[in-house]
């Protein structure tokens, strides 16, 4: 038992709706339950989507209320004066734009700074990925969510370099019933959980549904973002508006997957996925996914067993999935079957939690 707790600072660009997002939410959760650590949430803006729930966990403090403000000096004052009367020991930023303010801070105060932004396996050599390779390789601690995101950014494993899989708390969810997947006229119903913007490829999605259409299938989509008018009227011009249902940003997915069938996740090839929260939701309750094999999906789908991996960027690949499920219910049931294992044995928010605490316990003594 610890003497002192051991105070920590999860930095994030805000709370909006997003799969990092979610996760510093599971990690509040958690570690609210341990009485040797005391964890605060800082965000760059205020007013995000999870900002209330945040604030049952945890302090939650934010440097400005308008997007684009926390680059101006006042804002990187406030920030040092707020590390520097708190004395956190350990700061741990999950996003690019906090990494780089924490980085620059790290050389002016007393804490450990560990660099948490690898949540993606993304191969390209945008600016942005340009300064995240840069910090990387500045970053005594570095945590990554997937085996693919230290490859792709050419990270070596060493004492401080660790990847820490994402979880969930199994209690959230209610598992879908496998009988019901033995009623062969029951329409398939797909659904996707992800931010609408450009690094996840809906169009493949829609062209595959619209190949479909013919079959008993319906999608249903939750999340926002500024991709979302542009999608909706790309249905409506396709004739779609039965097939695929927009919902906008939920808090309770949990309450939601157990009415669905199958998730549905794809990505690009270059902006690469580390490991997707929404594949772990989708299989916390029950239910498999179809996604394309990029970055470190692989890591959590299981080929054939847990889900099904398909071609990036590819409708015809999506479209063979979807209707192989549709068409042998049974396969669709094994699936499903598997899909708890898998949680359970890499991916829950107990073995998460106790990854970080053993971690942030090995940083500060190291």
């Amino acid at each position: 038992m610890m003497v002192k707790k051991v105070k920590v600072l999860i930095t994030v660009d805000s709370l909006n709706s997003g799969g990092t997002e979610r996760q510093v939410i599971e990690l509040v959760k958690g570690f609210s339950k341990n009485k040797d650590f005391e964890v605060s949430v800082l965000t760059l803006t205020s007013n995000g989507y999870y900002d209330k729930i945040v604030k049952d966990y945890a302090s939650l403090y934010s440097l400005t209320a308008k997007p684009g403000d926390w680059k101006r000096v006042s804002s990187f004052n406030r920030l040092y004066k707020l590390i520097k009367g708190n004395s956190f020991d350990i700061i741990h930023t999950m996003s690019l734009e906090d990494s780089l303010m924490i980085y620059v801070l790290s050389k002016l105060l007393n804490f450990k700074w560990i660099n948490g932004s690898i949540r993606d396996a993304d191969a390209r050599l945008s600016r942005r990925q340009l300064q995240k390779r840069y910090l990387l390789k500045q970053s005594t601690y570095v945590i990554s969510n997937s085996l693919a995101g230290l490859k792709v950014y050419n990270i070596k494993r060493r004492r401080f370099t660790k990847v820490i899989y994402n979880g969930v708390d199994p209690n959230r969810f209610i598992v879908k019933n496998i009988s019901e997947y033995s009623k062969g006229a029951k329409e398939v119903r797909l659904c996707s959980v992800a931010n609408l913007t450009s690094y996840k490829d809906y169009n493949t999605i829609i062209e595959a549904v619209d190949s479909l259409r013919e079959l008993p299938i319906t999608l249903h989509v939750f999340g926002d973002g500024p991709l979302r008018p542009q999608l909706e009227t790309k249905v409506q011009e396709k004739g779609l508006q039965k097939k695929i249902t927009f919902y906008g940003s939920v808090s309770n997915i949990e309450k939601f997957l157990p009415t669905m069938d199958c998730g549905v996740l794809m990505s690009f090839k270059k902006s690469g996925e580390g490991l997707p929260n929404a594949i772990l939701e989708f299989m916390s309750s029950g239910v498999p996914a179809i996604a394309s094999n990029v970055g470190g999906v692989s890591e959590v789908i299981k080929n054939n067993f847990n889900g099904i991996l398909v071609e990036p960027e590819n409708a015809s690949s999506l479209s063979e999935a979807i209707k192989r499920i549709v068409e042998d219910r049974g396969y669709l049931s094994f699936l499903s079957g598997n899909t708890l294992s898998v949680i359970q044995g890499k991916f829950t928010l107990g073995r998460m939690i106790d990854d970080y605490i053993s971690y942030y316990i090995e940083v500060v003594h190291g």
